[in-house]
């Protein structure tokens, strides 16, 4: 298989964490007074052509109370990855978080992790 035609078959993972404090459950079945903001969909990032092995890219997300996202601060960089993931995390949508069920702005920090085979 030609090495170019071998790296555009290449996966990307991703997986979405959120780090948040949540209190214990509520009484009576009512909703937590927080929840996080979720992942609900948006274009993978792209492995670069060129790349030669695996890298991870952490970011922050300033996800808006409509699930837009907003600004992006690079937590950990691996070139030439970090520019694919910036780019397509910027076409994500989320579930918004809410706080006393209201729709509110909140940080995700995001992992995305590249293996290529």
């Amino acid at each position: 298989m030609p090495l170019l035609q071998r790296h555009t078959r290449t996966f990307a993972l991703a997986a979405i964490v959120a780090t948040v404090v949540l209190h214990g459950p509520a009484a009576s079945g009512a909703p937590p007074p927080f929840a996080p903001a979720s992942y609900l969909g948006g274009p993978l990032p792209a492995a670069p052509v060129l790349a030669v092995s695996g890298g991870e890219v952490f970011l922050e997300v300033h996800v808006t109370a409509d699930g837009g996202v907003d600004s992006i601060r690079t937590l950990r960089t691996t070139p030439p990855f970090t520019d694919a993931v910036i780019q397509a995390v910027r076409g994500w949508r989320f579930e918004p978080g809410r706080l006393d069920g209201r729709a509110v702005a909140v940080v995700v920090n995001v992992q995305v992790n590249f293996r290529l085979y």
